[in-house]
């Protein structure tokens, strides 16, 4: 905003910010509150969040995401590291949930065990959907 060449500077509120898009939105007091990342996986899986794996078609991305699923309800050793026993692991299929369900019993199969009951699976009518997805988290 400029008045007669000389700019105003105006203070920040967050009242002008829809409440909606508050809980996203930190401010320099709050950013000092927000505690450190912890990590599953150091550097590569967060505790509490969401992780994306993106390459080209065809080179592998379900085959490793299954299989860090399963290492993680089943408490093993995946790139190197453990996880933790008892870890809930919610996989959110962007692809045919049938396909995922096919890894998964061929990759418990390899192993000797069953499917642990612990790993959830979300399959999707559409591709990537993600309303409502935040109900599901809550509900598992």
């Amino acid at each position: 905003m400029r008045e007669q060449g000389k700019a105003i500077v105006q203070p920040a509120s967050t009242e002008i910010m829809p409440e909606e898009y508050r809980s996203y939105i930190y401010s320099g007091e709050e950013i000092q509150n927000i505690p450190p990342t912890e990590w599953l996986l150091r550097g590569r899986l967060v505790k509490r969040g969401l992780a994306a794996l993106y390459a080209p078609a065809g080179v592998g991305k379900s085959f490793v995401a299954v299989e860090a699923a399963l290492c993680a309800a089943l408490g093993e050793q995946f790139w190197g590291e453990y996880f933790a026993k008892d870890c809930r692991v919610l996989y959110f299929a962007s692809e045919r949930v049938s396909d995922v369900a096919d890894r998964v019993k061929a990759s418990c199969k390899r192993r000797g065990v069953v499917i642990p009951a612990n790993l959830f699976i979300v399959g999707r009518r559409k591709p990537l959907q993600v309303e409502g997805e935040g109900e599901i988290i809550k509900a598992i």
